[in-house]
């Protein structure tokens, strides 16, 4: 239903296109397939949506990390979120890396954990704090 996923996510003031959105059943996470891993997101989201429609989310931040991170190296996701950036720097840095994903956002917090266990990102520390 595009037509009405659209419509919902124009809705202003944003609080109401979330209370619509989850009446119509439109904001029930699903598991998406990209190149550059697995992810749980909610459809209606920004993230959820381009991550949906296009496969993936910043492609020129992504650019760079892929252009900087080694295997060995140490990637900081400050500002963590759904954990993007932080499982593709969790592939990039390989096993012998580390990757501190900083997300001081206690709701996300289960969604970055299922993120990470999808990508089998066991090189990624959850810091639960602002910075």
């Amino acid at each position: 239903m595009p037509v009405i996923d659209d419509f919902v996510r124009t809705l202003r003031p944003a609080p109401v296109a979330t209370m619509v959105a989850r009446v119509l059943g439109l904001s029930k996470r699903r598991t998406i397939e990209t190149r550059y891993g697995r992810f749980s997101v909610n459809p209606m989201s920004r993230f959820g949506h381009k991550l949906s429609t296009l496969g993936e989310y910043e492609p020129s931040t992504t650019a760079v990390l892929t252009r900087y991170l080694e295997p060995g190296g140490t990637f900081i996701d400050m500002g963590a979120n759904e954990g993007y950036f932080s499982v593709i720097g969790s592939g990039l840095v390989g096993p012998r890396g580390r990757v501190f994903a900083v997300e001081p956002q206690a709701r996300l917090q289960s969604v970055l954990k299922a993120n990470f266990a999808l990508n089998d990102s066991h090189n990624v520390e959850l810091i639960d704090a602002v910075i």
